[in-house]
């Protein structure tokens, strides 16, 4: 049923250690992060 569907893992939070985003970041995972009013998105780059 779902194996033409695209997933996406995003890992969501009020704040993260440096060292942590990026490992995130290095696995492919996508990193909301919240900073006042705003929401920034830290995208895994393309391989």
């Amino acid at each position: 049923m779902y194996r033409d569907y695209k997933h996406h893992l995003v890992l969501a939070t009020f704040s993260i250690y440096d060292e942590l985003k990026q490992e995130a970041l290095s696995k492919g995972v996508t990193v909301l992060q919240r900073k006042g009013d705003i929401i920034e998105t830290f995208e895994p780059k393309a391989a």
